[in-house]
């Protein structure tokens, strides 16, 4: 197991990054990376695990049971902290990028 993984190296489908658990050597949370150009969409299912959705660059929404909420994001990781949306097991969701391209992070 390492610690660094070079950019580019653990993407896969439509991620740039996939980080699993298992791929990293840890005992429960992984993630992905997303990169979304203006009016893109993606479905998701969250399966058995939980979700974050973190906005690393740009904003998005996120559809979720029912409901629409707007992650007003940031401009880089390097301008501050964002806001996110918490999705429970089980779920399906659609993320967003209506006017602006975005990078978020889903953490499992």
């Amino acid at each position: 197991m390492s610690l660094y993984v070079p950019a580019g190296s653990a993407g896969s489908g439509r991620y740039s990054a996939v980080v699993t658990p298992e791929s990293a050597g840890w005992t429960y949370s992984g993630l992905r990376i997303l990169e979304l150009a203006a009016g893109g969409r993606i479905s998701l299912d969250t399966g058995g695990a939980e979700m974050a959705v973190l906005s690393l660059a740009g904003s998005c929404t996120v559809e979720a049971e029912g409901k629409q909420y707007d992650v007003a994001g940031r401009e880089s990781v390097f301008s501050g902290v964002s806001d996110f949306v918490y999705l429970p097991r089980e779920t399906d969701a659609v993320v967003e990028s209506p006017s602006e391209s975005v990078t978020v992070k889903l953490t499992l």
